[in-house]
């Protein structure tokens, strides 16, 4: 009877043990990404952050000011996500090739977003200057804009779920 039960808690430990292996802790070679991915997605969700702060100041179409200066630097730095994320290289293990598709899927809408801003921006200081409401292309342009970037945003949040569950919450602390 004892070797039984002994026999069920061996089982039932291995597989616990099996279980919590997609939240075991990171070799040295995921860490290395991991951390540049983090760094990564610390940029992007900063530039999200700017690029919402940017569009509510009454300044941003017009041409040269500091706003639009600053958005330009902005969308630039959301433009390298993909040139950081390939400095950064393939994830090093299977278990993380999804968090790098997702940065993957995020760095390429926030190229995309960023591209349709940059020439919205572009027609509604056209417009602006010549005492003009924003156009329909310029108001159809960075909305397509806002919109790849959100759904950026969101790969990004999915980028961060794929991390945590591989490393727990220690991947975004420090």
């Amino acid at each position: 009877m004892r070797i039984r039960i002994l026999c069920a808690l061996a089982v039932t430990l291995l597989v616990s043990s099996l279980a919590s292996g997609a939240n075991a802790a990171l070799t040295p070679r995921e860490q290395t990404w991991t951390t540049k991915v983090v760094a990564i997605y610390n940029s992007m969700q900063s530039d999200i952050a700017t690029l919402n702060t940017q569009f509510a100041q009454s300044d941003i179409f017009v041409r040269a000011s500091a706003t639009q200066q600053s958005n330009i630097k902005t969308l630039y730095d959301l433009i390298q996500c993909g040139t950081k994320f390939h400095a950064a290289g393939s994830a090093p293990t299977d278990r993380l090739v999804a968090a790098g598709k997702a940065l993957t899927a995020a760095c390429a809408s926030f190229a995309t977003g960023a591209n349709e801003i940059a020439k919205g921006i572009g027609l509604g200081t056209k417009d602006v200057a010549a005492g003009k409401a924003l156009s329909s292309d310029a108001t159809t342009l960075l909305k397509q804009g806002l919109a790849n970037v959100g759904a950026g945003k969101k790969s990004l949040a999915t980028l961060r779920a794929l991390l945590v569950k591989v490393s727990g919450q220690s991947a975004f602390s420090a």
